[in-house]
């Protein structure tokens, strides 16, 4: 639960007034906004920044410095969110397909949420994918120009975007602490493809727009741009006017002309 404080900052963040009747369309409204108002991002990998998964920790970086983050920060302030304004919700563990393969277990955090209409998974923090929360059935469902189907197997569910695997989850409920051995090796292991570049990224209302390493990606109504980043405080400015993130530039100039 969090703080009315805390409540309300979040709100502040999100553009959206106070609720406490949990529906399927507050969740949906409450999950399109998270995606278009918070990025995805692992900028202070990049910067040497150590990312604590401690609850206060979390709060702190996504309501009073502003931040977004990677997975295990987005869906537990998500989390933490819809927990305040009454949906019964559970944190799980999932593995992502990468590479012909699925990835070791807890390498993804998404959201389990019981609705009257039967359970669905919420997730703010996979980058391009569902907009809103998709029904736990073996329906097939359409959503962000993207058709989704679940197929159960053994006690677990795997996610198929377009016929291709995403994700791999059961409907286990997790702890915080259980993500905090994998988000370590998400911050220091070279095999982990949040050590290998610097990514910022967020959902518009046609598309995408995207900062990987020094390249701007923009994604409007399927057509793909890309343009190169000249200098630190063209960078900087980007991150401000296009994801609303205010990180010091000095902070910033050491990875950027490292890179």
């Amino acid at each position: 639960m969090l703080t009315p404080r805390q409540y309300q900052r979040y709100l502040t963040r999100l553009k959206m007034a106070a609720s406490h009747t949990p529906s399927l369309t507050r969740l949906n409204a409450l999950q399109l906004a998270h995606l278009h108002c918070l990025p995805f991002e692992n900028l202070d990998i990049a910067l040497g920044i150590a990312i604590s998964l401690e609850r206060q920790a979390i709060l702190k970086k996504l309501l009073e410095k502003g931040r977004g983050g990677f997975c295990y920060e987005l869906n537990y302030g998500f989390y933490c969110l819809l927990k305040t304004e009454g949906f019964n919700v559970t944190l799980l563990q999932a593995q992502v397909f990468s590479d012909d393969r699925f990835g070791p277990n807890f390498d993804h955090m998404l959201l389990k949420v019981a609705l009257p209409q039967g359970p669905v998974i919420a997730d703010v923090g996979f980058g391009d994918s569902f907009l809103k929360p998709l029904a736990i059935n073996t329906d097939k469902q359409r959503d962000n120009g993207h058709h989704y189907l679940l197929k159960a197997a053994a006690g677990r569910w795997t996610l198929y975007q377009d016929q291709t695997p995403q994700l791999r989850f059961d409907e286990t409920a997790q702890p915080l602490s259980a993500f905090s051995q994998m988000a370590h090796w998400h911050q220091h292991s070279p095999r982990s493809h949040f050590t290998q570049k610097a990514i910022c990224s967020m959902a518009t209302s046609n598309g995408r727009v995207t900062l990987s390493d020094k390249t701007l990606i923009k994604t409007q109504l399927g057509k793909r741009s890309e343009k190169p980043v000249n200098s630190l405080a063209q960078y900087h400015e980007l991150l401000n006017s296009r994801f609303s993130l205010a990180i010091d530039e000095a902070l910033l100039s050491r990875w950027f002309n490292a890179n």
